[in-house]
């Protein structure tokens, strides 16, 4: 399981207003999912974030990848931890969705990328 966090800092000036919102990204690590049950993988993420001290009732989104273990409405990991925070809104992760594309297209028959010269953008497949 990766572990990465996107967050926002208030930047402010030496009389301290605000002056600047600053988003933030900081990658934590690869951690091994040995259960792979929503219950034990939500406990996993639970108490990563709280042995990091990050408060949980300051979460306002989650990011998967799509699998029913993760964003599943009624038991998912999503679920089990909007239960917990409900202002963290699960939305599906672009990244993952942009690489299941890539893969898609170059796989499929008659694809028009090339490996050596990219898309073929003329054909509008891509």
């Amino acid at each position: 399981m990766c572990e990465l966090y996107r967050y926002c800092m208030i930047e402010k000036d030496d009389n301290g207003n605000p002056k600047a919102l600053v988003i933030k990204e900081s990658f934590l690590g690869f951690h091994e999912a040995k259960d792979q049950t929503a219950l034990a993988m939500s406990k996993q993420i639970i108490k990563s974030i709280n042995d990091k001290n990050i408060p949980l009732n300051k979460c306002r989104g989650q990011g998967y990848d799509g699998a029913n273990t993760m964003e599943g409405t009624y038991g998912g990991v999503q679920k089990l931890i909007k239960d917990i925070e409900p202002n963290a809104v699960c939305v599906h992760c672009a990244a993952h969705n942009l690489n299941l594309v890539l893969n898609d297209a170059v796989r499929s028959p008659g694809s028009t990328f090339d490996s050596d010269s990219g898309p073929n953008l003329d054909s509008g497949s891509v």
